[in-house]
């Protein structure tokens, strides 16, 4: 199955996730040369023909600037239909936060029927802020990760659309963000 190709941006507050393009792949790609270990995991998601009918990575860049400041890498789980893992790397945590309701949105308007998203432990600019959200991990898996030069814990986090709906409809901040792409069409 090919992948599907957003022609769009999609649009925060404070961040712009577009599709990878050329350009944004070779910022992208110095961005995680110069970071730590852990965005090279995103840049080891699945090829772009085994990422079912999500698109497979988006540059992160930042509103104020224009820079690329992280990816979002997407591919649909083998062998479980509808099911969309998230690869998201994000070198400001605020940003972060903010890239990842637009990409879930994005995710659950495009047919996901649940969405995975797995965090290194020790990463507390995204754990605080789940916590925060009531979110609490499904799993967690012992040394998973290679990171940071040695074998870390992960923490799986899950949510279905209907759970997707029910936190974005409580929570007013996720909500606007989330509405901001609702009528975009891709």
């Amino acid at each position: 199955m090919q992948a599907a190709v957003a022609d769009q941006a999609l649009f925060g507050r404070w961040v712009r996730l577009e599709p990878l393009s050329a350009l944004s792949s070779a910022e992208a790609t110095s961005l995680m040369t110069r970071s730590d270990t852990i965005g090279q995991l995103v840049l080891s998601s699945p090829p772009p023909e085994s990422c079912g009918r999500f698109v497979p990575v988006f540059c992160v860049r930042a509103r104020r600037d224009g820079s690329c400041v992280g990816l979002a890498a997407n591919w649909e789980v083998f062998g479980y239909p509808d099911v969309a893992e998230i690869g998201l790397y994000v070198q400001r945590p605020g940003l972060g936060l903010e890239a990842w309701v637009l990409d879930m949105t994005y995710l659950f308007s495009h047919g996901a029927h649940k969405c995975l998203l797995e965090v290194v432990d020790g990463n507390d600019s995204v754990l605080r802020p789940f916590e925060k959200l009531g979110l609490r991990p499904q799993a967690w898996l012992s040394e998973h990760a290679y990171a940071a030069g040695q074998f870390r814990d992960v923490a799986v986090y899950s949510m279905t659309a209907d759970e997707w709906s029910t936190l974005t409809s409580s929570n007013h901040a996720l909500a606007r963000v989330a509405a901001s792409i609702g009528g975009a069409s891709f």
